[in-house]
């Protein structure tokens, strides 16, 4: 449960993987883009992917082990906020996940196919 609160354009924060965490989680991210002036717009669709991103590793990763488990980071670089989130979850793509059920799944747009939604490696929301 590391926090990094300083004034700098870059801070992270490590997180157990526990849904009580994700006021901890707003809190932190509020101050950041409070601090450095984030328009209200992108402050909201930041905290808005940034918790169904972590939600989605806390309850389907199946983080181990779950103390600090998923750790996000954020990078103000100019004009451009750049968000990575990390966890020890097991990788998930969904694209090569067995239909769900007898229908068809939506064809999905090659620029999204790429990254990977879960697991060890990062991945970054820009």
């Amino acid at each position: 449960m590391t926090v990094d609160s300083s004034a700098s354009t870059e801070g992270h924060i490590r997180l157990n993987a526990d849904l009580g965490e994700l006021e901890r989680l707003t809190a932190w991210l509020d101050a950041f883009c409070d601090r450095h002036e984030i328009p209200d717009e992108a402050h909201y669709h930041s905290n808005l992917a940034v918790e169904e991103l972590v939600i989605n590793a806390i309850k389907h990763g199946r983080c181990s082990p779950a103390e600090g488990a998923i750790e996000v980071g954020v990078r103000l670089s100019g004009q451009e906020l750049n968000i990575t989130i990390t966890d020890t979850g097991i990788p998930f793509n969904p694209l090569n996940a067995p239909p769900a059920g007898p229908h068809k799944q939506p064809r999905r747009p090659a620029h999204r196919r790429a990254g990977h939604l879960s697991g060890a490696q990062p991945y970054e929301l820009r």
